[in-house]
């Protein structure tokens, strides 16, 4: 998602693989299930894209297919931005 002109917002959700089994079965379903990294980038006058913040990673209840889509009372930290 741009943030501005030349600032760049990379959201990447992934398993939480510390809360399955080898054999992908949950291992607390209270734990969190999805794991996501918040990067900033910045592209320069030369198109390059530089790192310019990374955010604490953020832990989320359901699983990494159910943020696919608008979850309008979920704890994606999509919801926070207008579309």
């Amino acid at each position: 998602m741009f943030l501005d002109n030349d600032i760049l917002r990379i959201f990447q959700y992934s398993p939480n693989w510390e809360n399955f089994t080898e054999d992908k079965y949950i291992i607390d379903r209270e734990q969190p299930l999805t794991i996501v990294e918040i990067n900033d980038y910045q592209i320069d006058e030369n198109g390059k894209i530089n790192l310019i913040k990374t955010h604490p990673t953020l832990y989320l209840r359901e699983f990494v297919t159910f943020y696919r889509s608008f979850q309008k009372d979920s704890d994606d930290p999509m919801n926070a931005y207008d579309f």
